[in-house]
């Protein structure tokens, strides 16, 4: 029979298990469970010389014996505190609530440990329980990963968690982080302790946060840190909001920092630039009149534009691209691992081309994906084995001429938009499609500002807000003019 070592352990504290019907053979299948053998429990049997494994052969894939000594002692006896104790789980911040926090460790913008102002009484609690408790030290064999215990430094005493351990020349060197300060520390074993039972249900106080619109930068990382530290300098008490969470941090905006903020923003949206659009995007000047034309229409909310001057451009671009992905399809390898964020190549019925595309969530329905069509500014789902990896260099450097934007909120000009739309498809015309290089869009840029590149993807690239100045279509040889000042 296969057992689960980790659901099995789940249950080895739950007394029910343990009676007259839990074998000693069951217990070897449950240790045989190759998560087990990367798993602390197994360091821990072994320390208890309860187990020793022994392979059957050198040949690793084969099974290996476990030979149990139990000294003449109930296996269950053995078993009651095999599963380490942990940590109480932290409270989880709720999206979109404002906390009040004070900064522990600011390691960058991207990483920042910080407290809740409403737990700074749980440190001096902490703190009193440390200094009053008979601290017990550590032995070698009791030192595993995830172990929480107590860290002396100096004359002070931390709650820490261990990260790892090693040997350097015999003497055990030990990584620890401080749970309740967002710190990574260094320790030899004579300054580690058994962490004191009434402890454990206090849950870590120091929380990760990174800021909203920022990712890592290793040659802006040393200045923005720098900027961000000017900023809090003088303010006592610090306010987020939670917009989001991954897995052991939360994406928050600082609410109250003072008037430079727009400058250190400035900085995240050009480092966004380099660095969170995958691909490279031919640049808008604001408030300058561009003649555009119009690639994609779903609603005045959401449109599609490339600059006029680059429209045969992007026209050659799109056209070499689905030549050489049609001829070359056999030889394609489909996109793997994790596609969140990778561009690749797709053959789209809707456009009826080979499109240059970039996966902006995945795992949809277990087998499908949500792309971006960076040269079309359309978001279409596709299974995934339609995805192909971009093989040619120049296919993945060349820039996309396409950018979204909207229109301002004009009720005036919103109007005689849709009726020049409306007009255009009672002439038969698409709109998306049936413009050439002679129709173009005057238009203004007024704003731009990074937006998701769809509600439910954390994917975001540059969204422009445009005023139109004048529409010129020139159809059936007949030039017309919509004025739309």
């Amino acid at each position: 029979m296969e057992h689960d070592f980790l659901h099995e352990a789940e249950s080895l504290n739950d007394l029910v298990q343990f009676n007259n019907n839990f074998y000693v053979e069951t217990f070897k299948e449950i240790l045989k469970n190759k998560k087990f053998q990367a798993s602390p429990y197994k360091q821990w049997l072994e320390s208890k010389q309860i187990i020793n494994l022994v392979p059957l052969q050198s040949d690793n894939l084969k099974p290996i014996e476990i030979v149990i000594h139990l000294n003449n002692q109930n296996i269950t006896d053995l078993l009651k505190n095999l599963k380490p104790k942990n940590l109480k789980a932290s409270t989880k911040l709720e999206k979109l609530f404002e906390y009040e926090f004070q900064i522990l460790n600011l390691v960058s913008p991207n990483e920042i440990w910080v407290c809740l102002s409403k737990n700074d009484n749980l440190y001096s609690k902490i703190n009193q329980e440390l200094s009053q408790s008979k601290l017990v030290a550590l032995s070698e064999s009791q030192v595993h990963s995830g172990l929480p215990c107590v860290l002396k430094i100096s004359n002070y005493y931390k709650r820490a968690k261990i990260l790892d351990s090693y040997k350097i020349k015999s003497e055990l060197n030990i990584r620890l982080f401080l749970v309740d300060y967002g710190e990574i520390m260094f320790s030899s074993l004579e300054d580690i302790f058994k962490l004191p039972d009434t402890l454990y249900h206090i849950e870590p106080l120091a929380i990760r946060i990174s800021l909203d619109f920022y990712l890592p930068d290793k040659q802006t990382e040393d200045t923005n840190k720098n900027k961000l530290e000017s900023l809090i300098q003088d303010i006592d008490i610090l306010i987020f909001r939670v917009l989001d969470s991954r897995k052991d941090y939360y994406i928050v905006k600082i609410l109250n920092l003072n008037g430079e903020t727009d400058f250190f923003h400035e900085i995240q949206n050009e480092n966004l630039e380099e660095k969170q659009i995958i691909y490279d995007q031919i640049k808008i000047e604001l408030n300058q009149p561009l003649n555009v034309l119009l690639i994609n229409h779903e609603t005045p909310k959401h449109l599609g534009i490339v600059s006029a001057s680059k429209y045969k451009k992007r026209f050659e671009f799109i056209s070499k691209f689905h030549d050489w992905h049609k001829e070359n399809k056999k030889s394609l390898n489909f996109l793997s691992g994790d596609l969140l964020g990778k561009p690749c190549a797709i053959s789209s019925l809707q456009i009826g081309k080979w499109c240059r595309g970039l996966v902006i969530q995945s795992g949809l329905n277990g087998k499908k994906s949500r792309v971006y069509l960076i040269d079309f500014c359309r978001t279409l789902i596709f299974t995934n084995d339609k995805l192909y990896q971009i093989v040619k260099e120049d296919f993945l450097s060349e820039p996309s001429y396409v950018h979204r934007c909207f229109l301002e909120e004009e009720n005036e000009q919103l109007e005689r938009f849709s009726k020049f739309i409306d007009n255009l498809k009672s002439s038969g015309m698409n709109p998306d499609a049936d413009l050439n290089s002679d129709d173009n869009l005057e238009i203004q840029v007024l704003e731009k500002n990074l937006a998701s590149l769809h509600l439910q993807s954390d994917i975001k690239n540059y969204k422009y807000k445009i005023k139109i100045l004048d529409i010129i279509l020139n159809y059936k040889k007949k030039k017309q003019k919509y004025n739309l000042k």
